[in-house]
């Protein structure tokens, strides 16, 4: 409060996104709202070489093989029977998760 009082902003650390963040979050949001994202379509709308999440999409062949998403091109779609997987299906595109550094920034699906 006295922060905020003082006219200042009540916040004593935070994460400063990058263009890679900003990317990576609007396929993420595509995915989780939308249940699809064309991803050749946001990265080269965010800057990005068309194929950038060609190493993604070959991760997500395993719920292709599971029936849990389609991928049509670069289109990747959600099906019904993955609903309930939806997080673990956008983890994929989560650059921060797996990595080795010990700050978690999100909850990690069961």
């Amino acid at each position: 409060m006295r922060a905020v009082n003082a006219g200042n902003l009540p916040v004593s650390r935070g994460y400063k996104l990058t263009s890679e963040d900003y990317l990576r979050r609007a396929v993420i949001e595509k995915l989780m709202c939308n249940l699809e994202a064309d991803v050749r379509e946001l990265a080269i709308e965010f800057g990005q070489p068309q194929n950038y999440f060609d190493p993604e999409l070959d991760r997500c062949q395993m719920f292709v093989s599971g029936g849990l998403v389609y991928i049509e091109g670069t289109r990747l779609r959600v099906a019904d029977s993955g609903r309930p997987a939806l997080r673990v299906i956008a983890s994929v595109f989560d650059s921060y998760l797996g990595t080795n550094d010990n700050s978690k920034r999100h909850a990690t699906s069961i």
